[in-house]
Formats: structure tokens, sequence, C-alpha cells
């Protein structure tokens, strides 16, 4: 598992907010904020130096790293929320509802999801201070990985002294 830290993680959910709905143009500088944001010491301009094959297969990587990797482990400090248990199997009239207008729930975009991954960042960033008494810079400075780790051990272990 790569090395990356809370403030990258967040910087990245950050740009994936902004980056709905763009056009090609803004979508490639958008890639260019990605990497330097994750990847530390590369600028903008060393992108833009870069071949377009590394730049796509880069952020590729950043992607799977981001989103395959580091997002399900957020999954993990709620049981229950990935669970099939409560999982909607649909109706009968949810073609009918849905072509006349009868659904009460707004549809989730990318964007949403990606605030609410920057929320769930910055909770854990508190939770972080306050369970382990170090500082903000320190907390944003861990690797996020080992910090989703421990909170999940942190909760388990709350949840067993409350039984």
């Amino acid at each position: 598992m790569p090395f990356v830290t809370v403030a990258a993680f967040r910087r990245y959910c950050e740009i994936m907010a902004r980056s709905a709905g763009l056009g090609m143009r803004d979508t490639a500088e958008c890639m260019g904020d990605i990497i330097s944001a994750v990847i530390g010491g590369i600028s903008r301009y060393e992108v833009g130096l870069a071949s377009a094959a590394d730049v796509w297969q880069t952020v590729k990587l950043i992607h799977f790293v981001m989103q395959e990797l580091i997002a399900p482990k957020f999954l993990e400090l709620s049981p229950g929320a990935s669970s099939p248990e409560g999982e909607y199997v649909g109706s009968a009239f949810d073609a009918y509802d849905a072509e006349n207008g009868y659904n009460d729930e707004p549809e989730t975009t990318d964007s949403d999801v990606w605030r609410v991954m920057v929320a769930n960042t910055d909770q854990l960033v508190r939770f972080a201070i306050k369970a382990m008494g170090e500082s903000y810079s320190t907390c944003m400075s861990t690797d996020i990985y080992e910090l989703l780790d421990y909170a999940k051990f942190e909760f388990a272990a709350i949840k067993d002294e409350k039984k």
C-alpha cells in the first residue's frame, strides 16, 4: 500500500468534487492538480512536461488507490453501512415512478459523494487529534490508511467497553 497522507487524500477529494461536469480541458487541468496534490515534490509544470500516456497512467493509479483501497476503509468505520441486509431490492412501480417524476429522493451526484468524503476526512482528523493528542499538522501528515485502521481499532474498543 503506497503512503498517502491525510492531507493528500483530502485534497484529492476536493479536486474530485470540483471536477464533476467539467469539459476536456478542465479535466486535463484536474489531472495535473491530482498528481501534484498526491505525489509530493511534483509541480504542475513538471506534470505538463510529462507525456499524456504517463499522466493518464499516473492518474489512473492514483484513482485506484484512492477509490478502491482507501475509500472503502471509511465504510469499515460504520458497520452495517455496506451490509446487504439493509439493501433496497426494488419495487414493481420503480420504473413508473421514475417516468412520472414521483421519486422523492434527489439523485446523488459525484460531487456530493466527494464533499461527503472531505467531511468524513475532517471528522477523522478531529477524532485523531482528540484520541492521540497530536497536532493538526501531524495528523494531516499521517498515513491515512494507518489512521483509518487505528480509528477502527479505537471504535471497536469503545464498543467493547460499553458492553
